[in-house]
């Protein structure tokens, strides 16, 4: 399984030019992306698409930077106008990428909304259903 702990993110103004880079990234580069992905071939990078953002998935910073660079070179071969982002990574404790705010654990959500994280909450059609169920 491949280790996609590093990232960039590719979004492109609009979302034919997503289609068509994607394709070219996995597959038919510019001759200068060609050269630069040279160092890569031993290496698999995922490549993913959602709408006109495109993510490119690298084992280590070193080939997530490399890929960067293959990736601009082929934005400018073809004139795509496009937003990267710099190198991101996932931050496995966190469960989220590094560039991300940090999100509130499932602990302070449930004290927010007024409940302690060791309870247990049982919803009861009565008071009576409540009662024998307290006595069980």
């Amino acid at each position: 399984m491949a280790n996609d702990d590093w990232r960039i993110r590719i979004e492109v103004e609009e979302e034919e030019h997503a289609s068509g880079l994607l394709e070219r990234l996995t597959g038919d580069l510019d001759q200068e992306a060609r050269e630069l992905a040279r160092e890569l071939e031993a290496h698999r990078l995922a490549v993913s698409r959602d709408a006109d953002t495109l993510f490119v998935y690298a084992a280590s910073r070193a080939e997530a930077e490399r890929a960067h660079a293959v990736v601009e070179a082929e934005l400018r071969a073809h004139g795509i106008e496009a937003r990267t982002s710099g190198i991101e990574h996932w931050l496995d404790e966190e469960d989220r990428w590094d560039d991300e705010p940090p999100g509130e654990t499932w602990e302070e959500e449930e004290l927010e909304r007024g409940f302690a994280p060791w309870e247990v909450r049982v919803e009861c059609a009565s008071r009576q259903e409540a009662g024998q169920l307290a006595r069980a």
